[in-house]
């Protein structure tokens, strides 16, 4: 992570400069580690969660979910939801089994129903001796 923050540093340097050859950029980019107030904001880290860099795509979260990932993939998600607990993919898992679970009670009540009728169709059988 330090090799990639200081290659980023080294990159805005590089564009600060081409952009603004008289240096105001750079310098407030070196008051900023010094001056709370003006600090320019170059927190790798909340950069990488802030544009979500490292979250899955929602399908990935679903076939971790269904088991189907292969190994490499299937660790980075895990490693992804469970060390960083991403709370924008942990909604999306929680979104996933919720649809997930709403699309199977049609068929649960279709069944439990279908269960019924032919337990009843049985019993009122057996009486009349059928």
């Amino acid at each position: 992570m330090a090799g990639i923050k200081f290659r980023a540093l080294k990159r805005l340097r590089e564009l600060a400069l081409r952009r603004d050859a008289s240096g105001q950029v750079l310098g407030a980019m070196a008051d900023a580690t010094s001056d709370a107030e003006t600090c320019l904001d170059l927190d790798v880290a909340r950069a990488w969660r802030d544009g979500r860099v490292s979250c899955p795509a929602r399908y990935w979260l679903a076939r971790h979910d269904a088991g189907t990932l292969k190994e490499g993939p299937r660790a980075f998600v895990s490693f992804h939801l469970g060390e960083t607990a991403c709370p924008l993919c942990q909604a999306n898992l929680d979104d996933l089994r919720r649809a997930r679970e709403q699309d199977l009670d049609p068929l649960i009540e279709r069944m439990q129903a279908s269960t019924v009728q032919y337990l009843r169709s049985r019993t009122h059988g057996a009486a009349d001796g059928t």
